[in-house]
């Protein structure tokens, strides 16, 4: 097998590891590898030359090539694809400050986490680039890994930008909760309570508020109340002093139980166990009742 060389500017201890760990198991069918480093500049170019004594001349030459592109390719997505994101971060959004460009870089890198646990992310990105790389060394036995990226690698590139912008969309719409967070607690703190205590309760899938005297304030599906967001508004309105939570029910709601913390925080108070979570509908009968009486 000719000996190919592959030159990288940085990093290289990270690259010989990738490099070292898909060789050895060429080595342990018998192969004989030979690896030599040269440095021009500020590039280090690695030499790598594999002698068979076991496997058919055509076969080994195959295999080797194989092995070293997914080498090339992990190298390429485990260890570059990081300095990338934060160089395309630089280069795209200048005008953020240091601190928003960090928190660009950190929510690209949960995007990747949840495309890796939901879609195997890397896996096909590096099969994919071990594919180009085995195609590009079928007519050349010298490559450049920054060079490669920059020209071969246009469509990778590319996912990186898409990885950003959606990184940035998702931070709009979390810096816009936060503001409206914000001024729901404002409006919370200009009002005069309306009920010293309030009661937040789910039965049959409905949301429900009691009031002091645990009646009924309101309910999901009764005139403007709809959903969350009706709830929230209508807690906004009466800013109870005391929140109390029955959580028998929300442990599939995160979205309630967060908002409504973000906007009374310490006026929370979490219910794991009463007469309402056992049955709201019939606590709540026997109140009225006893409301009418009195």
């Amino acid at each position: 097998m000719k000996s190919l060389t592959i030159g990288t500017k940085r990093y290289l201890e990270q690259f010989r590891y990738c490099l070292e760990d898909k060789l050895e198991p060429l080595r342990q069918l018998g192969m004989e590898i030979n690896l030599t480093e040269e440095s021009k500049g500020n590039i280090t170019f690695l030499g790598c030359s594999i002698h068979n004594t076991t496997i058919s001349n055509h076969d080994y030459e195959k295999i080797a090539v194989k092995q070293i592109a997914f080498a090339l390719a992990t190298y390429i997505v485990d260890v570059l694809e990081k300095p990338l994101l934060e160089k395309n971060i630089k280069n795209f959004y200048p005008t953020l400050s240091e601190k928003e460009q960090n928190k660009l870089y950190i929510k690209s890198l949960e995007i990747i986490k949840q495309k890796n646990k939901v879609f195997k992310r890397d896996e096909t990105i590096k099969a994919d680039i071990a594919e180009k790389l085995i195609e590009y060394f079928e007519k050349q036995w010298q490559i450049n890994i920054e060079g490669f990226i920059r020209f071969r690698l246009q469509d990778y590139m590319d996912s990186l930008l898409e990885i950003i912008q959606e990184a940035q969309e998702e931070l709009n719409i979390e810096k816009e909760y936060n503001d409206f967070i914000k001024l729901l607690r404002y409006f919370v703190d200009i009002q005069e309570p309306k009920v010293n205590e309030a009661h937040l309760l789910k039965k049959g899938g409905k949301y429900l508020i009691l009031g002091d005297n645990h009646e009924i304030i309101t309910e999901e599906n009764y005139g403007d109340v709809n959903g969350c967001d009706g709830i929230i508004s209508c807690l906004v309105t009466y800013a109870p002093q005391k929140i109390v939570i029955h959580i028998k029910d929300f442990y599939f709601d995160d979205e309630v139980l967060t908002t409504v913390n973000s906007i009374f925080d310490e006026k929370v108070v979490l219910c794991l166990g009463c007469n309402h979570c056992a049955d709201p509908v019939d606590t709540m009968e026997k109140s009225n009742e006893e409301i009418k009486t009195t």
